[in-house]
């Protein structure tokens, strides 16, 4: 928003914010119903992953390029008006961008309330690993998480936020709190206080570091080490 605006232009993008952000808001609740109900990467399940959406999303299929590798996303741009606004989704453990349902939720209803939305693949481990197993992936996953926040840089947005769901909000916590990116907020969806030792995934350390608004949403019935440990992520 440009500060040589008369007052009425400055009031009405000060509006038009508080509306995205209020339509960001309500659909993030949205997905906690959905949550309510339910409950090195391996290239051979990202390449499986990548024809499912290849198949169904080929138009708003992207590739990111995270320097060593690259890797696919799926882009949908706001429907309504030029906006600047935009969020980029991060999916829960050994999924994919088009994660049913609360990724693809945010992906598809997002964009009808002005909010171009950004789902990247992040890095996979083989079938059946545990979160434990995904730790050591923390490094590719940053190199992700930037590759996608410089791709909607390069589309010219300027209000980003990152949404993170399960383990993904967990990398978005790790990332946000060693690098400090430039981001407006973040948004953590079903975010664990792990029982695992590794400096990477000390969840209640890793909050401290955070500077920017950061809103963590859990689901009544959620995981116990989400639930557990929602008093203590204060």
């Amino acid at each position: 928003m440009s500060e040589r605006g008369s007052s009425h232009s400055q009031g009405s993008d000060n509006l038009s914010v508080l509306f995205d952000s209020w339509a960001l808001f309500r659909l993030v609740l949205l997905s906690l119903v959905i949550v309510q109900n339910c409950f090195s990467s391996d290239s051979e399940r990202e390449f499986a992953y990548q024809q499912i959406m290849q198949a169904s999303n080929a138009r708003e299929r992207v590739i990111l390029d995270a320097g060593t590798q690259k890797f696919y996303g799926l882009f949908t741009e706001a429907e309504k008006n030029p906006s600047k606004n935009a969020v980029l989704l991060l999916h829960d453990t050994g999924a994919y961008p088009d994660q049913q349902s609360v990724i693809r939720l945010l992906r598809t209803e997002l964009p009808k309330y002005r909010w171009s939305a950004l789902a990247i693949q992040l890095p996979l481990r083989e079938s059946g690993a545990g979160d434990e197993d995904y730790y050591g992936l923390f490094p590719e996953a940053q190199q992700r998480i930037q590759a996608g926040l410089a791709y909607l840089t390069q589309q010219e947005y300027r209000n980003i936020v990152i949404v993170g769901y399960g383990l993904g909000s967990l990398m978005a916590l790790n990332i946000q709190a060693e690098k400090n990116l430039s981001v407006t907020a973040m948004i953590l969806i079903s975010l664990a206080v792990p029982s695992s030792g590794r400096p990477e995934v000390q969840s209640l350390e890793l909050l401290k570091k955070i500077k920017i608004p950061l809103l963590d949403l859990f689901a009544e019935h959620d995981l116990e080490a989400v639930t557990g440990s929602a008093a203590q992520r204060r």
